[in-house]
């Protein structure tokens, strides 16, 4: 029997063959995982989000196919950009980083380890900590949000603490203020007005994560900024503001369904 060959010339295309199959297995993976939002998102932009993880994931030493698929599950979990977000605990930080601990599978466990310890404590029993926070977060009104520009960072951080204490209790004082400061960039070049604008930006990157403005699995944040392009600051600011109330409505169902 004639022995096969696997020239040079025919290595890559099987590669990259293997690899388009295990991102759409991937992919198949989140449709399971987080069926309610992948399929708000469409499969394009969660394609786009195992693209970006899996890149991520090997940056942090996760190769294998178990610590890639839990990172990927980390990112739905706590949006794309969870890995530099100020707000991540700093034992799920250390632990990207290396930890002490070069078995990536070993790391991958701890991680998961330290996960379920954060979440129940932000989540709450039966998602009741986190459905109250859509609810508070929901429910303020236009004054809440006029916030003054002298005391802008400090009305802001009671704010935070107002809508979701149990977050608060386990982020660093340093990191909401550094999400603030994120935030009136964000608002700056995007032209959104810059006491509300700073505001709103500030509670969805609160929410939804640091960099929830260019993540794939929030493609209605930037689309919404592109929209509303040619209005006036405020204009802007309330366009933005209207997606993000709609979008806030769906969340607060799924949570109260129990479903991702």
């Amino acid at each position: 029997m004639q022995e096969l060959v696997i020239r040079d010339a025919q290595r890559k295309p099987l590669r990259e063959a293997a690899l388009r199959a295990y991102q759409s297995r991937m992919v198949e993976h989140l449709f399971g995982f987080s069926p309610q939002h992948c399929r708000g998102i469409g499969e394009a932009a969660v394609r786009k989000v195992v693209l970006v993880g899996m890149e991520r994931a090997t940056a942090y030493g996760f190769t294998q196919r178990g610590p890639v698929r839990f990172y990927l599950e980390l990112m739905l979990l706590m949006g794309s950009g969870f890995d530099n977000d100020p707000q991540l605990p700093r034992a799920m930080a250390d632990l990207l980083g290396g930890g002490g601990q070069s078995d990536q599978l070993q790391r991958a466990d701890w991680l998961h380890g330290e996960l379920i310890i954060h979440m129940r404590a932000v989540l709450g029993p039966g998602n009741s900590h986190a459905r109250a926070a859509i609810e508070r977060l929901r429910s303020l009104s236009s004054t809440e949000m006029a916030l003054s520009e002298a005391h802008l960072e400090d009305e802001l951080l009671r704010l935070f603490e107002q809508i979701y204490p149990q977050r608060c209790a386990l982020t660093d004082g340093a990191a909401l203020r550094a999400l603030v400061a994120q935030a009136r960039r964000l608002a700056a070049a995007s032209r959104l007005d810059s006491r509300r604008g700073t505001a709103l930006c500030a509670l969805l990157m609160f929410e939804l994560g640091h960099r929830c403005f260019e993540d794939p699995l929030y493609p209605w944040l930037s689309r919404s900024l592109e929209q509303g392009a040619g209005g006036d600051p405020v204009t802007r600011t309330e366009h933005l503001e209207g997606k993000a109330k709609t979008y806030l409505a769906l969340v607060a169902r799924r949570l109260q369904r129990g479903t991702r």
